[in-house]
């Protein structure tokens, strides 16, 4: 995946594509949802564009996710979302930028909405084996969990819940050693009620044939389940849920972005792109299939509690 550099001008099809991949996953994640069709009625332009947006998405839908967008957002406000992500180097961050473009809205139930189920507070700390290194743990807020995809690749990389826990950091600055310190993260209760795996594809330049088996093996290593309490340090408030589900993923593919989300009734993966949606069928096999004949390559992985509504 490379960065979209200046390629996010209000025409841009890239721009187009990834924001209505973007609002159908936020479609996608019912609490969000819910919490956004029952907003009260408001002149504030990002509040008001977002509830149109989702009230049309999925629904009688007359139109496609592109022109639903344009439809619902006025020029001004697609202007805003490519300042925003005109600063990002990375795709892994696009989710992050795109949520910070809501978060800019003046209508405090929508900020409040993106905050619980998406935005969490965290508290890393910064340790060596040595046992020299003595620093203040470092707190921070961020919608997105980022994971390498160099480490999802290694054989011996572990699961997935633990890159979340702990990941490597710079060397060790202490005199007479040369270790490599480790980040270990402390999410502060009360988690969101989605956790957001972004996947850093920090293993190019690739071939395209080597990114294409480089996709197909994270996705044949992604965990359809986490137990919270082995991604994160610290533990989990009585009564709160310790395994989240895979609820749906976004990908980049050469013509765009596209996500695959499973329909919790159906129990049926549904995949969508700028333009279209269709059902893909029933097991994670059929996903890692339709990405592979569509040259797909994992960005963002959605998990929710086991038991959330």
């Amino acid at each position: 995946i490379v960065g979209l550099g200046g390629n996010w001008g209000l025409e841009s099809p890239l721009l187009a594509s990834f924001l209505a991949v973007f609002f159908q996953a936020l479609w996608c994640v019912r609490p969000f949802r819910r919490a956004v069709l029952a907003l009260p009625p408001s002149n504030e332009k990002i509040a008001s564009s977002v509830k149109l947006l989702m009230s049309s998405l999925f629904g009688q839908r007359t139109a496609s996710p592109k022109s639903l967008l344009r439809a619902a957002f006025p020029p001004s406000l697609l202007d805003k979302a490519r300042g925003f992500l005109d600063v990002v180097d990375d795709p892994s961050e696009y989710f992050e930028a795109a949520l910070s473009v809501l978060s800019e809205s003046g209508d405090a139930g929508l900020v409040d909405a993106v905050t619980r189920h998406f935005r969490a507070r965290v508290s890393e700390v910064c340790e060596c084996a040595c046992g020299q290194l003595l620093l203040e743990p470092m707190g921070y807020h961020q919608c997105s969990f980022f994971v390498c995809g160099s480490l999802l690749l290694q054989a011996e990389g572990g699961s997935l819940a633990g890159h979340l826990r702990t990941a490597l950091g710079p060397s060790c600055p202490m005199p007479n050693c040369s270790l490599q310190t480790l980040l270990r993260r402390y999410v502060v209760q009360p988690l969101p009620s989605v956790i957001t795996v972004a996947i850093v594809w920090d293993v190019e330049p690739l071939a395209e044939a080597t990114a294409g088996e480089a996709a197909r093996t994270i996705l044949s290593r992604v965990d359809l389940s986490i137990e919270v309490p082995c991604a994160f340090e610290g533990g989990l408030p009585e009564g709160a849920h310790s395994r989240a589900l895979l609820l749906g993923l976004v990908c980049r593919a050469s013509e765009g972005w596209c996500g695959f989300f499973l329909d919790d009734e159906k129990r049926v993966w549904q995949w969508f792109d700028q333009s279209s949606s269709a059902p893909v069928g029933e097991g994670w096999s059929v996903v890692v299939e339709r990405c592979d004949s569509l040259g797909c390559k994992p960005a963002y992985l959605f998990y929710a509690p086991a038991k959330a509504d």
